[in-house]
């Protein structure tokens, strides 16, 4: 799975005055799923929301980031904010405790590899591959 190193970035829920600035990863479509998460609330990416470049835009927020910014409302599912030219849809919530894959680092939003197509196809070295072996009755024989 690639999985984006965390970025800085302004998003708005309304109008420009109202800009904040939170930590965007963009991150495979199985990650939640290899990682054997379930969602806190709603929903996590899923494989179709990653096919097509652009085509789903969609957000996990941090349970972190639900409860400090919206209160753990429910009613955070459906909402939209702007990140750039995008317009994304909030989908679900991260099961409480994952804070992101870096640590240290706290991220907020969660949004599927295909919404960032020009850092996928181009030179950019914002991405890590996570490999996980497959299970093996060879290991520890010998």
């Amino acid at each position: 799975m690639a999985i984006a190193i965390p970025m800085r970035v302004d998003i708005t829920f309304g109008s420009d005055r109202e800009m904040e600035r939170v930590w965007r990863q963009h991150i495979s479509r199985t990650m939640f799923a290899d990682f054997g998460m379930q969602p806190a609330l709603a929903r996590l990416l899923t494989a179709s929301d990653d096919l097509t470049p652009g085509a789903h835009p969609c957000a996990v927020i941090s349970w972190d980031y639900w409860s400090r910014r919206f209160g753990k409302d429910p009613s955070v599912i459906g909402r939209t904010f702007r990140a750039g030219n995008d317009v994304l849809e909030i989908v679900g919530v991260a099961p409480e405790g994952f804070t992101g894959t870096d640590p240290g680092t706290f991220t907020d939003i969660f949004i599927p590899n295909m919404m960032n197509v020009p850092a996928i196809f181009g030179t950019s070295n914002a991405y890590r591959l996570w490999l996980r072996p497959k299970p093996s009755d060879r290991f520890g024989a010998d």
